[in-house]
């Protein structure tokens, strides 16, 4: 053998004889890893769950209390005066209720649509209107105001309202 491989084989023997002397001896050391895990994993994890639980309990009933909660809740059930979801600054109040008006004041021939449409997609059969920056597909109701989407083509769709009306709107670019 030569030198080398007889120090690999040395260290390799004193590695076995520690590990041995780790596993089966009887010295203070070994018997405090071996009682300490077992006591501990028996009693603690129900104990410490409990605490846990019962900590978590506390500090959210004291969080609920909390006076940035307490204006949240208020807040959350008051009437609002704006729509979250529409991009404006206009309070609710100041917007017509009723359905939008059709017809231009002076033009009377003529619709005044309160829709429009800026974009079509087409994926396979399923075509897609963007009317007032929002996708619609053939028979989608267009907001709240009982319109409907009739049919789409690449260049115009056909609106229809709940009284027969029909809208025709041409694509029309945004700048």
């Amino acid at each position: 053998m030569t030198k080398r491989e007889k120090i690999i084989v040395g260290v390799m023997c004193l590695t076995i004889v520690y590990g041995a002397y780790e596993l089966l001896g009887t010295g203070k050391r070994g018997s405090d890893k071996k009682a300490a895990p077992d006591a501990s994993a028996q009693a603690n994890p129900t104990d410490e769950t409990r605490k846990f639980v019962t900590d978590m309990t506390q500090k959210l009933v004291a969080e609920r209390k909390g006076a940035e909660s307490q204006h949240a809740v208020n807040q959350a059930s008051s009437e609002w005066t704006k729509d979250p979801f529409i991009q404006s600054t206009a309070l609710l109040e100041s917007k017509s209720s009723g359905p939008a008006p059709q017809k231009q004041s002076n033009d009377k021939s003529a619709p005044a649509p309160a829709f429009a449409f800026t974009g079509f997609l087409q994926m396979g059969d399923t075509r897609l209107a963007i009317i007032n920056g929002m996708e619609y597909a053939v028979g989608d109701m267009i907001g709240t105001s009982g319109h409907y989407l009739e049919s789409i083509s690449p260049e115009a769709v056909v609106i229809g309202a709940a009284g027969g009306e029909k809208i025709q709107l041409t694509l029309s670019e945004i700048d």
